[in-house]
This record gives C-alpha cells, structure tokens and sequence, in this order.
C-alpha cells in the first residue's frame, strides 16, 4: 500500500518541476521588437532647397514608422507611409526612400526608389562623403498593407562592416524623398519626410518583420 501512495506523489512532483521549467522558460523567451523608429503623421511637407519653402503634406511620403531584422544572413527593412499607391500627383517622375543605419563605424542603407509608374528597383550601400551602392536588393511594394520592404543578404555590406548574431544595429533612421524634374538629367530629390531616433536592434533578435519577405 505504501508504495502505490507514493508512485502518485512522485508523479505529481516531477509535473510540477516541469511545468515550472516552462513557465521559466516562457517568462525568459524575449519579445519581439517593433516600430523601433516611429514618426508623427501630417509632416510629409518636404521643402525644395530650404527649410522654409514647405509643400503640403504628401500622405504617400509622409513616414510613419521604420523596422529592421536580420535572420543570420539576410537583412530586411521595412518603411512604412501614412498612404501608399503605385502612383504619386505630388512626385510625378518618382520617389526613393532609404532605411539608414549605423554598425560599428560604418554608415550603411537600404534603398527603394518607385518610378512614375510605381515600379521599384532596390539597393543597398554605405555612405561617408556620399552614397555608394555595394549592389541590387530585393523589394516589396506592399500598397495593402502601406509599406515598403528591402531585402539583401548581409554579405553585401561585409566589405563595410560585418553584421552577425549579436552585433548592434544602431541609429535607424528613415528618409523619403521625391525625385524634382527628369531624374535623368537633373537628379534633384527635395526631402519630404524624416524619422529619426530609432532604438538599438540586435542582429537576431526576434522581430515582427519577416525577414526577407
């Protein structure tokens, strides 16, 4: 009799423990990380060649928020607009966004440009007296959902910096611009939105991007 009393007692201790390493184990997963740069609505006012030569708003240049992850060996920014569409009246012959950011030294970003029929061509690169494409990315323009996603693999930027598990992705920042005249020809891309001030992403940490989709 006494030892069918215990075999029960013993079960039941040895739930209780692993139900407890679960609940550890879930309280310590760590959270995904969002919106890690965020940016007012109502300020895609843009300027010509001054601060003080404001247009209006342009919805659809108009920054919201601004994510970035990496999974190891690809890296995806996400652009998001208060408005999105194929076509802009405001930027007739085009506009480009860029997702910049910062690993150790080395300034570096992700690049959209939409051409007057809202066709997109992606890149990545660095700057230090200008910007210097390293090569191609890929893209979505993703109208449903009002964003702009790039993808490249995390090789591209190695001859700048490396990004591996663990590193600091730091100084987020997102800036979209619309292309003035011919881009051909004149090559002018006024500013119509910034969004500064974005928190520290580590490289594969969980994200709610997904990355290179």
């Amino acid at each position: 009799m006494r030892a069918r009393l215990l075999r029960p007692a013993l079960t039941l201790g040895v739930l209780g423990l692993l139900a407890t390493a679960g609940l550890a184990g879930a309280a310590l997963a760590p959270k995904p990380v969002c919106n890690l740069v965020t940016d007012e609505k109502g300020d895609g006012t843009g300027f010509l060649f001054t601060d003080a030569d404001y247009l209006p708003n342009d919805p659809q240049l108009d920054l919201v928020s601004g994510d970035i992850a990496t999974n190891g060996k690809m890296i995806t920014a996400v652009i998001r607009t208060a408005e999105l569409a194929l076509t802009d009246s405001n930027a007739p012959t085009g506009r480009i966004f860029y997702a910049n950011f910062t690993v150790g030294e080395a300034t570096l970003w992700l690049a959209a440009e939409l051409d007057r029929a809202g066709a997109g061509s992606f890149a990545a690169g660095f700057t230090e007296t200008r910007r210097t494409a390293l090569g191609a990315a890929t893209g979505v323009v993703d109208v449903g959902k009002k964003e702009i996603r790039i993808t490249a693999p995390m090789s591209i930027f190695a001859e700048k910096a490396k990004i591996k598990g663990g590193v600091k992705i730091l100084d987020l920042n997102l800036l979209a611009q619309r292309f003035l005249g011919d881009r051909a020809v004149v090559g002018v891309t006024p500013s119509a939105d910034a969004a500064t001030g974005g928190k520290t992403y580590v490289a594969g940490a969980p994200s709610c991007v997904t990355v290179g989709k």
